[in-house]
């Protein structure tokens, strides 16, 4: 019985460590129920219905978020959570508000301005001037000592853009505000990565605890077997101590495996704008077997990422801002207009209509060469945002192509991996095999367990690297789905 048990005990380990497609085990404390908000957020997303075992990695990007290629119903319920809840999206909502408000600020200077205005004054009378006081002997008997004078008027003032440098400011905060709202975007793909991030870590790190559980047992009962063999005489002391080793050394791996996964769920919890872990849904029971693109994408696919949008945008705003500084040596034109009612009162009641209109024309000659300064430091920031934008670009492209042949590497690795654990497998049961018929000593058995159960663990770690290293190729390429997935986008302010 003894002998049969420990070869069925190896396979169930093995099965165990080799189990990535079945998803119904729990990887966190299930919550008591699932609120309607995230539902209906995660059929706003259209989540997939399907689950695919395989999926194929997309070199082109597109306005289908992502994510929906790892066919994860309840990932993209967290996403959609996050992109929700989460209190820096909020936080770059307003900031899409705040650009939006300046924007406007600044078609004010195109539009006249009308105000009205009133007014009274109380003062000495005199012929001369208001406040001048006469002296006494050359006042008239009938004068009074004081006046009032009363006006309402309507005014208006016009600046005309004749040089249109208020239109290239207008311009100028138009795309700021647009950069703003890809600055939003761009956040969101950051948040959007490091979610996947941590909710594979969680899964990854159950995963882990679920194999090395299966190898505590498989190593209790391999030890039992040798105690029991001591007894008999047929296997000697140093052997049950090598066995007691090997599983006292597995199980102190158990509690640092824990405590990640209960860090992860923590971080996941974070990001998503939970109150608390527990509230997370139950998470899937395996990772997603990925089949790596054989080509890199081309270059052009990094231009929908947010970030490179955002630099494009800026560097359009600072070419507006070095075309309104140029313009600012031109001449300005300024109309003014005023129509309405004056009175004054002193011992008598002169009342009448008032207006005028009038015009200014300036040129600017000499101001200490400020005007010609600002203008050489617009020009030289829109010249440095245009290397830096290029220099993005470059960047964007490298990462791509560094992405994706580190998910080819990893992919080629775990490939690898697989077939290695299939031969540490039989040569394990070999071992096994020889030994209790006296053909091996028990040094071969111990050898090819600890190599069967680090390639377990290895093998693990290696499906991991690829599910990261496909998520960071995807979100190298960017693509127009944050542009969908946000309430304010700052196009119109």
């Amino acid at each position: 019985m003894q002998k049969n048990s420990i070869p069925t005990a190896t396979k169930q380990r093995n099965s165990g460590a080799a189990m990535v497609t079945p998803r119904t085990a729990n990887c966190s404390r299930p919550p008591a129920h699932r609120g309607m908000r995230a539902a209906v957020w995660a059929l706003c997303l259209g989540v997939a219905a399907a689950l695919s075992p395989t999926l194929a990695a997309q070199s082109t990007p597109s306005e289908t978020p992502f994510w929906h290629q790892l066919n994860d119903p309840v990932l993209d319920g967290l996403i959609a959570q996050a992109l929700h809840d989460n209190r820096d999206m909020d936080a770059a909502r307003a900031r899409i508000e705040q650009a939006q408000a300046v924007a406007a600020q600044h078609l004010a200077p195109l539009l006249p301005a009308v105000w009205l205005e009133g007014s009274w004054r109380w003062g000495a009378y005199n012929r001369v001037g208001p406040g001048v006081t006469l002296p006494a002997s050359q006042r008239l008997v009938d004068n009074p000592d004081t006046q009032h004078n009363l006006s309402a008027l309507l005014k208006a003032s016009y600046v005309v853009d004749l040089a249109a440098r208020q239109t290239a400011l207008r311009k100028a905060a138009l795309e700021e505000a647009r950069a703003t709202a890809e600055d939003a975007n761009a956040l969101a793909l950051t948040l959007v990565t490091q979610i996947i991030q941590a909710y594979y870590d969680a899964v990854s790190a159950h995963i882990r605890v679920q194999v090395i559980d299966a190898q505590i047992q498989s190593n209790a009962q391999l030890l039992e077997l040798l105690e029991t063999r001591f007894q008999a005489g047929t296997s000697s002391a140093l052997e049950v101590l090598q066995q007691r080793q090997l599983l006292a050394a597995t199980r102190a791996n158990r509690p640092l495996v824990l405590a990640l996964h209960e860090t992860a769920l923590r971080q996941l919890a974070v990001l998503i704008g939970a109150a608390d872990h527990r509230q997370l849904p139950a998470l899937p029971a395996s990772l997603p077997d990925i089949a790596v693109p054989d080509e890199a994408p081309p270059g052009e696919a990094v231009d929908h990422l947010p970030h490179l949008r955002a630099a494009q945008l800026r560097s359009a705003a600072l070419q507006h801002r070095a075309k309104s500084a140029k313009r600012a040596l031109m001449p300005s034109l300024s109309l003014t207009g005023q129509v309405g009612w004056m009175a004054n009162y002193g011992n008598r009641f002169d009342d009448g209509e008032n207006w005028n209109i009038g015009a200014l024309l300036s040129v600017p000659l000499y101001q200490g060469g400020v005007l010609r300064a600002q203008k050489h430091a617009a020009e030289a920031a829109a010249r440095a945002q245009d290397h830096s934008l290029q220099a993005a670009q470059l960047e964007a492209v490298a990462k791509a192509d560094i992405a994706h042949a580190q998910a080819q590497g990893h992919r080629a690795r775990l490939d690898a991996l697989r077939q290695q654990q299939e031969v540490a497998t039989t040569v394990l049961e070999q071992a096994k095999n020889n030994y209790l018929v006296g053909l091996a000593d028990y040094l071969n058995v111990l050898s090819a367990l600890n190599g069967l159960q680090a390639v377990e663990l290895s093998t693990l770690q290696a499906e991991r690297d690829v599910v990261d290293a496909h998520v960071q190729f995807l979100s190298a390429l960017g693509g127009d789905w944050s542009r969908h997935m946000l309430s304010v986008e700052g196009e119109n302010p």
